[in-house]
């Protein structure tokens, strides 16, 4: 059985999880009463490693349905 995910698909959850991140960091910044901003939510260790293997697993994801 082959599994048919387009690009479309992979776009429409990379959209998906930016807000989704967007949304946590808004939470996190009141809990803890930081300032937020777009440089803190997207350039912190955790989020960049999150990203790096987000790319990775959606490029073997492209490979794979490529076959």
């Amino acid at each position: 059985m082959k599994n048919n995910i387009t690009s479309k698909q992979i776009i429409l959850w990379t959209i998906l999880i930016i807000i989704l991140q967007i949304f946590l960091s808004l939470i996190f910044s009141k809990l803890f009463k930081t300032n937020w901003s777009f440089k803190n939510t997207f350039c912190n260790i955790s989020s960049l490693v999150f990203w790096i293997v987000y790319i990775i697993v959606n490029i073997i994801i492209w490979k794979m349905t490529k076959r």
